[in-house]
Formats: C-alpha cells, structure tokens, sequence
C-alpha cells in the first residue's frame, strides 16, 4: 500500500469512532497531505529512518502559514526552501506534526503496513515549556485591560466583549468551551453555583476528559453573572451568549492566569 492509502484508512477508522472533532480531522489531513507533499506518495513499507530524518529536517526549514500564504501556492517543498524566509516553523507546529505523523504509523505498524515506526520519539525538546511561551498575562496586563473606561461603565457592542475575558479569567476554561455554553450548564450543585462544561448537544470539546464542573469564582457572581443568565433566562435565550459566538472571533483572550488580585 502507498502512504495515501494508509493515511485514508487511518482517517476513515478515526471518523467512524467519531474520536475526531470536525476540526481535528482537518489539522490532520492538513499534516497528513504535507508529509505526502514532502516524502511522496511512496509504498509504505518503504519509509525508512532516513525518510523519517529527511522529513524532520526539511520541517525545520519551512516557513510558518505554508497553506495560508499566498506566496507559497503552488510551488514545490524544494522551491520554498530555497525562499528567503524571515521565520520557520515554531517548535511546537514542528512537534505537533511529528506526532500525528508518528501516531499514524503506529496505527499502520499495529495494523501490519510497516514492520517500524520510525517517527517515534523524534520531537524536538523546547527550551521553554509550552506554558512559558504562551506568555501568560501580568497584573499589570489585567490593570490596563480591565481598568478600562469600557470596563467600568460596561459599554460594549456584545455581551461576550465583556464576559469572555473576566470569563477566562476566572475559570481558566479554553475559549471555546466558554462560546458554546448554554444556560442549562450554569447551576448549583451541592448548594454551589458552577459551569458544566460538556459535550451534550451541539457541543464540543477538546477531548472527552476536558468534561468537568468548575465552581463559579464569587467575583464573576459579584460582576453580576447570575443575573445576567437570569435576564437571558427571562428572554427565553437558551445560550450564555445567545448570538453565536466563534472562539476565532475572539482569539487572543486567553486570560489563565492568576488571579489572585482581582
């Protein structure tokens, strides 16, 4: 078999366990059709550590964005190499990709397609653990954003531009877990107000154990969020945040910080 042939099967088997979010399966094939891109469409059992070597290296040499810009469309992995480009892939993209490749022919070897999975344990160590580089706001940060004139007199254009950050804030949930909640997942458990964050419905998560209940922080209580459900409530709104909200829409609010001060 040729490695198309593995990486449909390998798809296919994923997307009839329903493991894979809509959007996963798209990072996957996105990885996958890089890696035919750059080592061919080649028998299977003919991937070597060589080939897994050679396909390492010419990852860090590539840019960042390689499907989203324009400047590379349509040109060969040799070509774009040989661009000057100011930046490369970042360590974590490079990793990510190694490890869904590596998870790929594990699949294949357990499946009997490769006798070997060279990709195992190839990632790159990090300087930085993947918490450090994400920067995580300061105080100071949070005094310039919440301390805000559009803060204190709360005039905004949607509820979310004012939710989401003291959301974030004070739950550490992911974004998109905060978007897609409805009204039924805030309510008291034990005499305790908290979110359910779950997949029932239309909703999705990062993966299955990301289901939890997180205890509603007294501040968000104070700020007025529970009355703010109860208004909605009164509306007969079914959302949090009854216009649909897309966590790419707000991008760059992750707040998982301390917050200690607030």
């Amino acid at each position: 078999m040729r490695v198309r042939e593995v990486v449909e099967d390998y798809c296919a088997e994923k997307h009839r366990a329903g493991v894979w979010t809509a959007k996963t399966e798209h990072e996957h094939q996105a990885v996958f059709a890089l890696f035919i891109q750059i080592v061919g469409d080649t028998p299977v059992d003919s991937i070597s550590f060589a080939t897994a070597r050679n396909y390492k290296t010419i990852l860090q040499d590539l840019p960042p964005n390689l499907n989203k810009d324009p400047l590379y469309r349509g040109k060969s992995i040799d070509q774009v190499r040989a661009m000057n480009h100011q930046q490369t892939m970042a360590i974590n993209t490079i990793n990510k990709n190694l490890t869904r490749i590596s998870a790929l022919f594990a699949w294949a070897k357990k499946h009997g397609y490769v006798g070997e999975n060279y990709f195992d344990k190839l990632a790159i160590k990090a300087k930085k653990r993947a918490h450090e580089e994400r920067a995580p706001f300061t105080h100071d940060d949070l005094a310039r954003l919440f301390g805000t004139a559009q803060y204190h007199q709360h005039k905004f254009l949607h509820s979310h531009y004012y939710w989401l950050p003291l959301l974030g804030l004070y739950t550490g949930a992911r974004l998109g877990e905060l978007c897609q909640l409805h009204l039924d997942d805030i309510r008291e458990e034990d005499g305790i107000p908290i979110f359910d964050i779950n997949e029932s419905g239309d909703k999705k998560l990062k993966t299955s154990s990301s289901q939890r209940l997180v205890p509603i922080h007294p501040k968000l209580i104070a700020f007025g969020l529970l009355a703010y459900v109860d208004r909605l409530r009164d509306k007969g709104e079914t959302r949090l945040f009854p216009k649909r909200v897309l966590p790419a829409a707000v991008r760059g609010m992750n707040l998982r910080t301390s917050y200690d001060a607030w």
